[in-house]
Formats: structure tokens, C-alpha cells, sequence
């Protein structure tokens, strides 16, 4: 039936919501420790590279000052990074949008005359382009009115 298809979609979403919010706390501890971890690094390999090197204060507060500069961009790197594949992913979807073919003439009729804008009467939906594909919507009607604001928004990637 519809409802089990959308429990078992909304199950199978909320699985990889928990997973996303794991990594996403996993990034935020490691972006947050990122700035310590290369602080202490560095004293290490400074220390260990050569038996001559020895770390006195003034080279560890001026590393130390240093390493504060680089936090502030360091904490940030792994936003940068997601959105800039969200914005990869959504270009792409955008330029697949836009280059699909044109719908076929037969299957939509423009009656002008009305005053709805946009109607659909007793639409079918599925997803995916094969005929085979499972009906998952059936005898649809919306209206439409003119100024009428519709929107169907959602996170990127949320299908």
C-alpha cells in the first residue's frame, strides 16, 4: 500500500538523517580540536625532526600566536567544503533541469480560456522515467490561482 511505501521510505530517510548527524557531529568535534591537534603536532615534529632543536618559550608562543591566526579558518574549512559540494550538487540538478527534453505535446493541454494559471486534473505521478515504474500518486488535482505563491522546498539531497 501507499502508507507501508512511505514508512518504509521515511524509515529508510530518518536512518541516513542519524548517520549525516553523526559525521556532522564527528566534523564539528575534529573542527573544533583541529587547531590543538596541529598545535601539538607541530611541537612534535619540531622537536623530533632533529636532536638540535629545542623548543623554547619564544618559539612556542610565537607558534602559539600563529596557530590562533589559523583557527579561525581552520574551524570553518569543513563548512566551506560542504557547501560547496551542496552547491556542485545543486548546479547539477539545476543543468540536468534545464537541458531535459521538452514535455511531450500530447500529454498536456493549454486551454487558455480558464483562469487558473496552472490545473491539474486527475494527474498520475511516479518517480523515475521508466514506464514500468510503480504509479506512486494518482488522480491528483490542484488549482492554482494567479499570484498564488507555491513552493516545494526541502534540504538538498532530500530527494
Amino acid at each position: 500500500s501507499f502508507k507501508k511505501s512511505i514508512l518504509k521510505i521515511r524509515e529508510k530517510e530518518l536512518s541516513l538523517l542519524k548517520t549525516a548527524a553523526l559525521l556532522n557531529a564527528c566534523a564539528s568535534f575534529l573542527s573544533n580540536c583541529t587547531s590543538l591537534l596541529i598545535s601539538l603536532a607541530s611541537f612534535c615534529v619540531f622537536v623530533l625532526i632533529d636532536e638540535h632543536n629545542v623548543m623554547t618559550s619564544e618559539t612556542a608562543f610565537v607558534a602559539i600566536a600563529f596557530f590562533n591566526v589559523m583557527r579561525g579558518p581552520l574551524q570553518y574549512f569543513p563548512t566551506v567544503v560542504d557547501s560547496y559540494i551542496q552547491f556542485f550538487v545543486s548546479a547539477k540538478r539545476i543543468n540536468k533541469f534545464m537541458n531535459a527534453d521538452e514535455l511531450d505535446s500530447t500529454s498536456v493541454s493549454h486551454d487558455m480560456s480558464r483562469n487558473e494559471p496552472l490545473t491539474i486534473e486527475g494527474g498520475t505521478f511516479s518517480w523515475g522515467c521508466d514506464k514500468d515504474d510503480k504509479h506512486i500518486l494518482h488522480n491528483i488535482t490542484l488549482k492554482i490561482q494567479p499570484g498564488q505563491l507555491v513552493a516545494v522546498v526541502g534540504p538538498v539531497g532530500a530527494g
